[in-house]
């Protein structure tokens, strides 16, 4: 069967007819190139009236048949970077008050929900960092204060660094290492976020 699928960019029409999966991918491609040649990001896709933020182009691989309207909506890298920053403050929020009892957690007996806990505290983690390198990336498209970026830049690289001794602690059992780090080395970069990030916004305003 050959869908007929509305794709549209910023809400104005690319295309109707989609034959196949393959000229898909084809008309996919040449959306992101034309994104990108306008210095725009995608902020999220719009499947048949449900937001997708990550994720949509697998789930429109799996439903290809199924989807009638793609809405792909863009934005600014300025407009990214705000947005990004915001959402990283709100989730680092979350994490300075979770990592000291995850943390204390692995001083003692273990249970199924204090690895849940930390499963979801390590899965966060890797977002984290996957959004400071998101915005380094953005600084340097708009020229934000250096300041903020050595910042981000001493964050995202404790944070890795962090995330690959906590594996290694784990594949040897040290539990109490494990206990450290999340208390600690983690604690210590997230409060540095919080500082850095809160006053890096502010000095930007002043510009």
């Amino acid at each position: 069967m050959s869908p007929t699928m509305n794709i549209r960019l910023d809400s104005e029409q690319i295309s109707q007819t989609v034959t196949s999966l393959e000229v898909f991918h084809s008309i996919w491609q040449s959306i992101l190139q034309q994104i990108a040649s306008i210095n725009r990001y995608i902020r999220c896709v719009q499947i048949d009236g449900e937001i997708y933020y990550d994720g949509y182009e697998l789930y429109i691989q799996h439903h290809f048949y199924e989807i009638k309207h793609i809405n792909i909506i863009t934005i600014t890298p300025q407009d990214s970077l705000d947005e990004t920053i915001t959402e990283i403050q709100k989730y680092n929020a979350k994490l300075i008050l979770a990592v000291e009892d995850i943390g204390k957690a692995f001083y003692g007996d273990l249970t199924e929900e204090n690895w849940n806990q930390f499963s979801n505290l390590f899965e966060g983690i890797g977002w984290l960092y996957q959004s400071l390198e998101f915005c380094l990336i953005l600084i340097e498209k708009t020229k934000m204060k250096r300041e903020l970026t050595e910042t981000l830049r001493t964050a995202a690289d404790k944070l890795k660094i962090s995330l690959s001794d906590i594996e290694q602690a784990l594949n040897e059992q040290e539990y109490i290492t494990v206990g450290d780090i999340i208390q600690y080395e983690l604690g210590n970069v997230f409060e540095l976020i919080h500082e850095k990030i809160r006053i890096g916004e502010i000095d930007e305003r002043k510009i």
